[in-house]
């Protein structure tokens, strides 16, 4: 994992935005890409659950894609919770 830098890693950069500031982190790609030549037994397991996630994300529809469905089922518990 020492091998990469700054610069190998940032086309891997997304943004999480909450109240107007954005947030970076690296998405599941550049994960991936940090450890799937690791030794370490949680970061094979880490690289085999991104790829089933990106698997899995890759057939959603652009709907489910958008955020849209996760956020209506987050508005819609807020009617249940309270």
């Amino acid at each position: 994992m020492r091998s990469h830098t700054y610069q190998d890693l940032i086309r891997y950069v997304k943004f999480y935005e909450i109240n107007e500031v954005k947030i970076p982190y690296l998405g599941a790609e550049g994960l991936i890409e940090l450890k799937h030549n690791s030794y370490r037994a949680k970061d094979q397991l880490d690289v085999q659950t991104l790829k089933v996630l990106l698997s899995n994300e890759a057939n959603q529809s652009p709907i489910e894609k958008s955020g849209i469905v996760s956020s209506l089922k987050k508005w819609l518990k807020s009617f249940f919770n309270n």
